[in-house]
């Protein structure tokens, strides 16, 4: 890898899979997992327990600050959404941003960040962005059209003003 990576956000962790790999292919990096479903976030914490470079939070990433609603779109334990959360829902949890994780934890950079929130990167990639994209080195986000039109758009539009090489699975 051309790479090798100290920082790597997991953003939409789910249950710990890619982080479990991330952290067994680059032992000496510190995995932060992020994921706002709360069985799902249980199920990251004892699946990255045994891992002391894995370090799990429950929140959504957003491009501000506040409270959202986790909802189940029946597509399984990776099918959840966040929306605005206007009320007090049960399904309630914190939104965050990556800028704000920065600060918190006093990131300089982000050698990797992986993003698959299910429609969410519209929200992440339409403003406040530039204070860490400008900060990544690799950046892996699934877009999710199917689930939100025009998150393609916005996520290619937030790239344009970077130089990067582009690559599609």
């Amino acid at each position: 890898y051309p790479v090798s990576p100290k920082v790597i956000l997991d953003i939409g962790a789910n249950v710990g899979y890619a982080s479990l790999w991330f952290a067994r292919r680059f032992p000496e990096a510190t995995i932060i997992a992020i994921e706002p479903e709360t069985k799902n976030y249980q199920q990251l914490v004892k699946h990255t327990k045994p891992f002391s470079n894995i370090h799990a939070i429950q929140a959504a990433i957003s491009n501000t600050a506040g409270t959202v609603h986790v909802k189940d779109i029946d597509e399984g334990e990776w099918g959840y959404i966040t929306e605005n959360n206007e009320s007090n829902s049960k399904n309630a949890v914190q939104a965050t941003t990556i800028g704000h994780i920065m600060d918190k934890l006093h990131l300089q950079h982000l050698d990797i960040v992986k993003i698959d929130v299910e429609g969410g990167e519209k929200e992440i990639f339409s403003n406040n962005y530039d204070n860490w994209l400008s900060k990544t080195y690799v950046l892996l986000v699934e877009t999710h059209d199917r689930l939100r039109q025009g998150t393609d758009d916005i996520v290619t539009r937030a790239m344009q003003n970077y130089t990067y090489t582009e690559s599609s699975i």
